[in-house]
């Protein structure tokens, strides 16, 4: 997973992720790791 969130420092990217759960603290989470926006948006059920 870190290698995927780790982007060029001229990069201005962002993540999507989806949870059926609370957002705020994946949000966090992922910015903390990554150092970068992540959008993070509660849905009912996950379609893998």
């Amino acid at each position: 997973m870190r290698h995927s969130l780790e982007t060029d420092a001229a990069c201005v990217a962002w993540h999507r992720f989806y949870t059926t759960g609370q957002p705020e603290p994946l949000a966090t989470l992922v910015a903390h790791l990554s150092r970068q926006r992540a959008e993070v948006t509660r849905v009912e059920t996950l379609i893998l």
